[in-house]
């Protein structure tokens, strides 16, 4: 269950941008309908605009209908796309904007506020063109596949300089703008993971479970480690660490020094671990995939870290490697964290125990990687009285000290400052700001964060002195809404995309020095903008808090239809849930196709409200613990109270009000229609319903283990609830889900058969946790919508 925006290897993702920092494992999926029905998100970098916009978007504007929205072939682009951006450059840096395969330069220098009628448009970037023309050199490579393959590869840059790694096919090679292109191999089908250092002196790489490194410039390649099995991994991720604490969709476990002196690398030994066997109708004979995957209670995987010494790879063998920290029977523990200091050369690195209510951060500097009798340092050990999340990465300071974003001890994430010997540990944050993400300046004199000092949905970012802990905030975004910013690495400008509930993104230009006198919005360059394209406008969403009992704001986006005084009509209502800790659904931002299809459902006399419990909404994080031991419990009341201020509403029908979720919002609509009669019907996709049968390092995050929390495991079971259920219900799956298994899904439809209950079930063939083929994405919004209509009566 991940969504996160920054890796904990250290390294920041294109989606940096997003910036709302949620649990590095706490989402398992946001959407409700297919992968193409998300929420808006951070697309592969940090977008932005000109005075004279760029736009994807082309034609009339057109009806809104369902077609429109999400046929195959048939839909149309209603709210457009921004470009795709990346800086370079730390000494000066220049802001880069993909459009249609190329990479061109936006410039900086000049100053021309929104809405100047000045022509500033994008410049060529010659060294774009370089490079492509280097790497179409090759034999047997088209100018085509070079700009494809050139274009997927600036993002890795950090000066215009740097040597890039390209792939086309089998084929890697290396290439900088000043150097023609190099063949590595052109033999890298079997090549996984593939890491080209910061020196670009090395790539390294894993093959069937083994570490290799090859020298760029000689081909030397030696072979690290020999013992790679299907459950013993060298620098390569298995299923668990992959999803709940490196990232979905990392695989890579080795991290190369910034000198490119030494290497660390993770090996997993998942030889404990259960097979998990899915079937696939599409398999000869009904064969499938086998995952190793630990379900809650059950062994877990050991992970252990050590450290390459490669300083005479030229000359000899690689030595033995040195163990950091290792994972036993005996003392179980996740690795959460891995690091090479900035400035220093040492290796950082985070470990939990199993039940993840600790956090230790230690160091390995240079003598202790040196001297197999030294051991690292710990510089902090975190005790919750919950639960501790994966930790984001630190911030590196010159004297060997660093940046630890925490919410410990206070229950609210603040950023600390952290010795180098780990000998004290302050607050540099305000202690008003929850701190959802955060950046140092070049200078080591400022701070700037990412959150909403009102605490609500809104996100912006902030300034403030290092040195002061409670030190003024300066905004730096301005306007209300939800800003997703990046900061150029010489500190001088951020690229801001910003949008509302109403409003589609736009990107702009700022400088980070704002001048006396003048505000955000009157130094802001417009790089690109989108635009509705739909024929009549849409109706303003209604960002609300809603009150429970015992006092707790619950934030809420409300889309109503059109309500005529006179009236004395009453409309249903559709509940959207989601649930999980740390990953809130309501926010300041435009919502994309998801708020188009709610502006639809508006139209046809159908609400929607979308809200947050309290603990997925994480402000403050001490807000999520309540949930300890026994997940859904919590969160039900908090929809429970959501349901109770809609039936105080005099134009809401109380006897027509459904729900919906996908994943963790699944299993929260279940638990839902199984623990009251609140809801005329539900669309459960993707559910988790039993926390015996999720993964380990998630469930027991929030859970405890089984043996020492029976209780709560049986008490939010829904297959034991399965009798109580109340409604219609539309269950949904994918048969492949590797994630939240069918059996899930399968076995609440046996629970329900045998209590008598009718319900309706949909398995989409092939499909995995989301379902992403367009014909069965169409397929399920023409099912799901229609099911809606005939459930709230609404045709």
């Amino acid at each position: 269950m991940n969504s996160v925006a920054q890796t904990n290897s250290g390294e920041h993702t294109h989606c940096r941008a997003t910036h709302w920092v949620v649990p590095t494992t706490a989402v398992m999926l946001l959407t409700f309908l297919p992968s193409n029905f998300s929420f808006v998100s951070c697309a592969n970098a940090y977008p932005p605009a000109n005075p004279t916009p760029q736009t994807e978007q082309s034609g009339e504007p057109q009806v809104l209908t369902l077609e429109r929205l999400y046929h195959p072939d048939k839909k149309f682009d209603f709210d457009g796309k921004l470009p795709m951006s990346h800086w370079i450059g730390k000494q000066t840096s220049k802001l880069l904007l993909k459009k249609d395969n190329t990479w061109k330069q936006f410039p900086l220098g000049k100053s021309v506020v929104k809405g100047d009628s000045a022509s500033q448009p994008w410049q060529t970037w010659p060294a774009f063109d370089q490079l492509c023309k280097n790497v179409s050199s090759l034999a047997n490579v088209d100018a085509k596949a070079a700009t494809r393959s050139v274009a997927r590869a600036v993002p890795m840059m950090q000066e215009e300089s740097d040597t890039i790694l390209v792939r086309i096919g089998d084929t890697l090679a290396t290439v900088s703008s000043e150097t023609p292109a190099r063949i590595l191999t052109r033999d890298a089908g079997s090549w996984e993971n593939v890491k080209l250092d910061s020196q670009a002196r090395r790539i390294g790489y894993t093959i069937d479970g083994d570490l290799y490194v090859t020298d760029v410039r000689t081909h030397l390649t030696r072979r690290l480690t020999d013992d790679g099995l299907d459950t013993l991994l060298d620098g390569e991720l298995d299923w668990i660490y992959q999803e709940e604490i490196f990232g979905r969709g990392n695989f890579r476990a080795f991290w190369f020094s910034p000198d490119g002196n030494w290497l660390a690398m993770l090996r997993i030994d998942t030889s404990g671990v259960q097979p998990y066997v899915l079937s696939s109708s599409r398999a000869d004979r009904g064969n499938g995939s086998t995952t190793r995957y630990s379900k809650s209670g059950d062994p877990i995987p050991h992970a252990s870290l050590y450290v390459w010494d490669l300083r005479r790879f030229d000359s000899e063998p690689v030595p033995a490697p040195k163990l950091m920290v290792e994972s036993t029977s005996d003392l179980e523990q996740i690795v959460t964290g891995v690091w090479w200091h900035a400035h220093d050369g040492s290796l950082v690195f985070s470990v939990s125990d199993r039940k993840q209510t600790y956090r230790m951060l230690s160091k390995a500097d240079p003598a202790a990687l040196e001297n197999g009798l030294v051991l690292p340092r710990l510089l902090l050990r975190e005790e919750s009285p919950a639960w501790v999340e994966p930790p984001a990465a630190p911030a590196w300071l010159a004297d060997g000290g660093l940046l630890w974003r925490s919410e410990l001890p206070s229950g609210k994430y603040r950023v600390y400052r952290i010795s180098g010997d780990g000998s004290s540990m302050v607050p540099v944050s305000p202690s008003s700001l929850n701190v959802r993400d955060f950046t140092l300046s070049p200078s080591e004199d400022k701070l700037w964060l990412v959150g909403d000092r009102d605490g609500g949905v809104d996100q912006h970012l902030y300034q403030c002195k290092l040195d002061q802990a409670n030190s003024e905030l300066i905004s730096l975004t301005g306007e209300s809404g939800w800003h997703s910013t990046d900061i150029s690495p010489d500190g001088r400008w951020l690229v801001d995309r910003q949008s509302d509930p109403s409003t589609p993104p736009s990107m702009v230009l700022r400088p980070t020095r704002i001048p006396d006198g003048d505000s955000p919005e009157t130094t802001e360059t417009l790089i690109s903008e989108t635009r509705l394209m739909t024929q009549s406008p849409l109706r303003s969403p209604e960002l609300l808090t809603i009150t429970t009992d015992d006092s707790v704001q619950l934030p809420a986006l409300l889309v109503k239809p059109d309500l005529e005084s006179e009236d004395s009509q009453k409309f249903p209502v559709v509940v959207e849930v989601y649930g999980g800790p740390g990953t809130p659904i309501v926010s300041s931002r435009f919502a994309g196709r998801q708020a188009l299809y709610r502006e639809l459902l508006a139209r046809r006399g159908i609400a929607t409200l979308v809200v947050d419990n309290r603990s997925s909404s994480g402000t403050p994080v001490s807000a999520m613990w309540s949930i300890r031991g026994r997940m859904g419990e919590v969160e039900f009341r908090d929809v429970m109270s959501a349901v109770v201020w809609l039936k105080s509403q005099p134009w809401v029908d109380a006897d027509r009000i459904a729900i919906r979720g996908w994943s963790f919002g699944g299993f929260l609509t279940l638990y839902s229609m199984t623990h009251s009669d609140a809801f005329v019907a539900g669309i459960a996709g993707g559910s988790v319903t039993d926390w015996h049968e999720y993964d380990s390092f998630y469930t027991e995050r929030y859970m405890g283990l089984p043996s020492e929390n029976k209780h709560g495991y049986e008490t939010t079971s829904l297959i034991s609830a399965a009798k109580n259920l109340s409604g219609r219900l539309l269950m949904i799956h994918g048969e492949v889900d590797d994630n939240v298994h069918p059996a899930n899904t399968l076995r609440m439809a046996k629970a329900l058969q045998k209590a008598h209950k009718p319900f309706q079930m949909m398995i989409y063939p092939g499909a995995a946790h989301s379902v992403s083929d367009p014909h069965q994405s169409w397929h399920m919004v023409q099912m799901t919508d229609q099911f809606l209509l005939d459930a709230l009566d609404a045709n």
